[in-house]
């Protein structure tokens, strides 16, 4: 089983404007790609599940790159940056293995999989609302990555 999804995510036209704003706000450009939203995302799952009560499956995760804060041209002059440069949250992929067995007669499973087999990194999320406006004092990025190689075993029992 497979599921891909692209998408151009941006703004079509400005907000609506309140009593103290003139213009498009910043960030809110028409033609500007929505921070966090990656142009392709997808999946890839196979399984297998024999007669004898083993089953094994796998999924690959495909994640495209995306930006999290828009061009800042004024600050990006000020540190040096190209004019439209922007934090971007770079592409990765990971992969997923698992495999399980029922034991038919008393309802007990046992499952074993192996999350992030290759020991991808990547960054699920920036932090847009750190926004480098202002009173900068560091070149600080938050972001949470994907968590590392682990190994998880479980079992279930079916009353």
């Amino acid at each position: 089983m497979t599921n891909w999804t692209w998408l151009k995510a941006e703004y079509p036209e400005c907000p609506k404007q309140t009593t103290t704003q003139t213009g498009c706000p910043t960030g809110a450009d028409v033609g500007s790609l929505l921070l966090g939203i990656p142009r392709v995302i997808g999946n890839l799952a196979v399984s297998y599940a024999g007669r004898s009560g083993v089953s094994f499956d796998a999924d690959w995760h495909f994640v495209d790159k995306r930006y999290s804060t828009f061009p800042d041209t004024t600050l990006n002059k000020t540190l040096g940056l190209p004019k439209d440069h922007r934090n971007a949250l770079p592409t990765y992929t990971y992969l997923n293995l698992g495999a399980q067995y029922v034991f038919p007669t008393n309802g007990v499973t046992i499952r074993a999989d192996l999350l992030n087999v290759y020991q991808s990194k990547g960054l699920e999320e920036g932090n847009p609302r750190l926004s480098l406006v202002g009173g900068l004092t560091s070149r600080q990025f938050l972001a949470r990555p994907i968590l590392p190689r682990a190994f998880q075993l479980s079992v279930g029992y079916k009353f």
